[in-house]
């Protein structure tokens, strides 16, 4: 009232004057340090990559999980660090593309898949409209360093990605149209292949995480299907690497997680599973399971075998079990197809090394850093890690990291994987971008109580997790 009692002072003056007050009160208060990206110049990030940097989870690709891609958390982060970055994504409305996998009955666990979506149907898109640049996410579910059914790179291939996505060959899979979107009929699009896009938008910086799927697909068929030889691996790499460097941008690597760590390969074991709780073996003695081999022979698997998510109903019908349980199948082998043997785990991990060795010499003082996935994913699957005094582990459903599929990583493990590369960049180019808050994304949506009792045999939906590999097969 003070105010109102001074001379001349009319109300419109004090009311300014109010106004001025506030005004320098909020520009006095403690300055938020938002972080620096260093000597990156991040106005035009491009990721480069598969199904995990598309941002896939429970085996569908649907914006509400594509806000949570690692490459769009980088840059979001990256925007709080001073960027001015615009990232557009393929978004797909819910439930988008490849049937995603969700729970509708908690006791038992009952899993099913969404209807997929039409991808020439351009209502599926979030925005229809094409940007006139092209995406700056495009990780394509399904890609790979040498493709061997066209011999080339998916990221410098140009082959039409409507003829690519809907030819036989490629079991009818929409991912490369989505993300390339090649014009198909009178539909408008953005010529070119994943390198002539990210070209055009004149990146400054790249991330390129690729070669999972080149042995990926051999393991998940139980060693049925080929994997990308060493000689086209180094050949098809060195090209992307050589044709993206020349863009001049700043670019980080990532390696080949060991792909036999992860849910698909490690919740079922090699011996007779009680069904209640397969990791325990029945009545506590441990029973050797029944099983085709690589090399064509039927014998006991051992503690060095690992048999696959995908198994369970072959289980539950008795193949692979002694015939003293009774059920219909049961003395028959469980097919080779639903187990990766000791020396199939030799081939994949030799190859997985190999390709690593690749990636890993592509480093150089200015231009490109590499972050080990392997070396980190190794680590949590031995040890888990705890983030803010939460344990995730890579345990199927419970752990935390993993989707549905037992495959691809949950909204917090992607802000996991968007940490990693912070770290790196920050340090080879002196930056100091903060990390993700990892507990503010979303977790698996499952109940709490799952996180914590087993689950049995009869709850793991082995034919979503089959049609999930599909695009590794």
């Amino acid at each position: 009232m003070l105010l109102n009692d001074s001379p001349g002072m009319r109300p419109s003056g004090w009311i300014v004057l109010m106004l001025i007050l506030v005004v320098a009160c909020e520009d006095s208060q403690p300055i938020v340090d938002l972080g620096s990206t260093g000597a990156i110049n991040f106005n035009s990030y491009v990721a480069i990559g598969n199904s995990l940097t598309a941002g896939i989870q429970s085996n569908a690709l649907f914006s509400s999980g594509q806000q949570y891609s690692y490459p769009n958390l980088i840059a979001q982060q990256a925007k709080l660090a001073g960027a001015t970055l615009t990232f557009k994504q393929p978004l797909l409305a819910d439930p988008g593309i490849g049937g995603r996998m969700r729970i509708t009955k908690l006791s038992p666990l009952t899993i099913v898949s969404d209807p997929v979506g039409d991808p020439t149907n351009a209502a599926i898109y979030v925005d229809p409209s094409l940007p006139s640049m092209g995406y700056n996410n495009l990780g394509i579910p399904y890609a790979r360093v040498c493709n061997p059914l066209t011999g080339q790179n998916d990221v410098l291939d140009t082959l039409n990605s409507f003829t690519k996505s809907f030819s036989p060959s490629f079991g009818q899979i929409p991912f490369f149209h989505i993300v390339i979107r090649n014009p198909y009929a009178s539909q408008p699009g953005n010529p070119g292949s994943v390198l002539q896009q990210a070209k055009k938008l004149n990146p400054s910086f790249i991330t390129v995480w690729l070669g999972n799927n080149d042995i990926l697909g051999y393991s998940t068929s139980g060693g049925t299907m080929p994997h990308t030889p060493l000689p086209n691996f180094i050949a098809a790499y060195n090209a992307m690497i050589d044709s993206l460097r020349a863009t001049g941008a700043k670019i980080v690597l990532g390696t080949i997680p060991n792909v036999t760590a992860i849910p698909f390969f490690t919740t079922l074991k090699w011996f007779v599973p009680d069904p209640a709780d397969p990791s325990k073996p029945l009545a506590g003695t441990f029973i050797p399971l029944y099983a085709e081999k690589g090399n064509g022979t039927n014998g006991y698997l051992s503690r060095n075998d690992l048999v696959l998510l995908t198994s369970a109903d072959s289980l539950l019908s008795g193949y692979g079990l002694p015939t003293l349980t009774g059920l219909p199948n049961a003395g028959k082998p469980l097919a080779n197809r639903f187990v990766l043997d000791s020396a199939e785990i030799a081939v994949s991990t030799s190859m997985t090394e190999a390709y690593n060795g690749v990636i890993r010499g592509k480093e150089d003082a200015a231009m490109i850093a590499v972050v080990d996935f392997f070396s980190i994913f190794n680590d949590v699957a031995e040890n888990g890690r705890i983030i803010s005094g939460q344990l995730f582990t890579t345990a199927y459903v419970s752990g935390g990291i993993f989707t549905l599929d037992g495959v691809h990583p949950t909204s917090q493990a992607q802000g996991f994987i968007a940490n990693e590369f912070i770290k790196t960049l920050n340090s080879k180019w002196g930056g100091s971008i903060a990390h993700v808050d990892i507990l503010s994304l979303p977790g698996l949506p499952i109940p709490l109580t799952k996180r914590s009792i087993p689950i049995s045999l009869s709850e793991i939906p082995s034919e979503q997790i089959r049609e999930a590999i599909k695009i590794w097969q």
